[in-house]
């Protein structure tokens, strides 16, 4: 596939996901009075930016005339991730032990992203890591936002 079809494709789908995010934002509930700011208004808004800066690309990509052919590297990683991820979602629904299925997740990603002379050394490394992002996690959405993950 040729990389300007590819972004081209792309970037319909953001829009398609633009309008699904547009149509969603003006079903939220409005304001008080018309001088109140509704739950919908800064959806609204980036739906909106999102469906103009695609369709600004859009058409740029129609205008380019680069052929060059899309390659992906390291595709086997990119799947891996991928995989991981849908993982990730399912263990965290099953068990529903969001940080640590959150720790284990992080673990994997610091390590398998590292060089892989360097991942055995790194291990001390991606556990500090780690712990600092779950901690963050659980700042941001167990203490802050009072979620209950």
């Amino acid at each position: 596939m040729k990389k300007k079809t590819a972004n081209i494709v792309l970037l319909l789908i953001f829009m398609v996901i633009g309008v699904g995010y547009i149509i969603t934002a003006t079903k939220l509930q409005a304001g008080n009075n018309s001088h109140t700011i509704g739950a919908g208004y800064f959806p609204l808004g980036l739906g909106a930016l999102l469906e103009i800066l695609c369709a600004i690309r859009v058409f740029q990509y129609l205008k380019d005339s680069d052929a060059s052919k899309l390659t992906i590297k390291n595709i086997g990683l990119l799947a891996i991730l991928i995989a991981t991820t849908g993982i990730f979602f399912v263990v965290w629904k099953v068990f529903r032990l969001f940080y640590v299925t959150a720790a284990v997740f992080a673990m994997f990603l610091f390590t398998i992203v590292s060089p892989r002379e360097t991942r055995i050394k790194r291990i001390p490394l991606n556990l500090i890591l780690t712990a600092a992002f779950v901690g963050l996690l659980y700042l941001i959405f167990g203490y802050v936002l009072k979620l209950h993950l």
